[in-house]
């Protein structure tokens, strides 16, 4: 495990820990499949949520092991140029990423990382830009995604909150599909009203909305100690 404080330790979850729970496992075992069945237009899916601190992180990286130990190859593209949290999930992951690869920093060679989980790649966001949206709106990030879409069976993107910022909406010009993330001890119905606007109006493809922190109720019948709840909800 990384050295980390306590605070920030409990927001690393990953169901390829061994300590990890079996209902927090099997939740994202059952989104990887939905996946296979609910995105049939675009290998490209988009994880975001109404509001920071909801739970978009934890569910794009652990979305992404699952859908890589199901035997898919996976890229793991962390596209919160803001407020980047994916490189936190993993060992040994290098800082240079996405920005410094779309300024021309660095070269596609160095730009995609491997972690210890066969099939899963990872880019990490890089330093933070002056301004994350145009970086996100140029002909270089069309040009990588051109290039990575027919290498990968699955590409996973963590992008920011729709309600606070554009660059969530701004990347469904590259076809990628939906799931909206929204914590429902946090929540409010108004607030994933209005992402799911913003979202509608940009013509985005939502596949569903995962419900994080549900009640036991809701999670598949069975009980958890541990206070991450996941279900998934088709959109229609």
């Amino acid at each position: 495990m990384l050295n980390r404080s306590h605070s920030e330790d409990r927001y690393i979850r990953k169901i390829d820990s061994e300590n990890a729970d079996f209902n927090f496992v099997e939740a994202f075992n059952t989104l990887a499949v939905n996946l296979k069945y609910s995105a049939t237009d675009s290998n490209k899916i988009m994880f975001t949520s109404s509001s920071p601190s909801e739970g978009k992180t934890t569910i794009s990286v652990n979305a992404a092991i699952a859908l890589a130990k199901q035997g898919n190859r996976v890229l793991l593209i962390d596209c919160d140029l803001r407020k980047p949290k994916v490189r936190k999930f993993f060992e040994g992951l290098g800082k240079n990423g996405l920005t410094n690869y779309l300024i021309g920093d660095i070269k596609y060679e160095e730009l995609i990382q491997k972690c210890d989980i066969d099939g899963l790649d990872i880019i990490v966001s890089g330093k933070i830009p002056p301004s994350p949206t145009r970086l996100l709106l140029s002909k270089e990030m069309g040009a990588l995604l051109d290039r990575v879409t027919p290498l990968y069976d699955w590409i996973v993107f963590d992008t920011p909150p729709v309600n606070l910022v554009t660059d969530a909406v701004v990347l469904l010009k590259y076809d990628i599909s939906t799931i909206l993330i929204a914590d429902q001890k946090e929540g409010n119905l108004q607030i994933l009203s209005k992402a799911i606007d913003s979202l509608k109006f940009a013509n985005a493809k939502i596949l569903g909305i995962v419900v994080n922190n549900a009640p036991l109720e809701f999670r598949y019948g069975y009980a958890s100690k541990y206070k991450y709840k996941y279900k998934y909800y088709s959109y229609k």
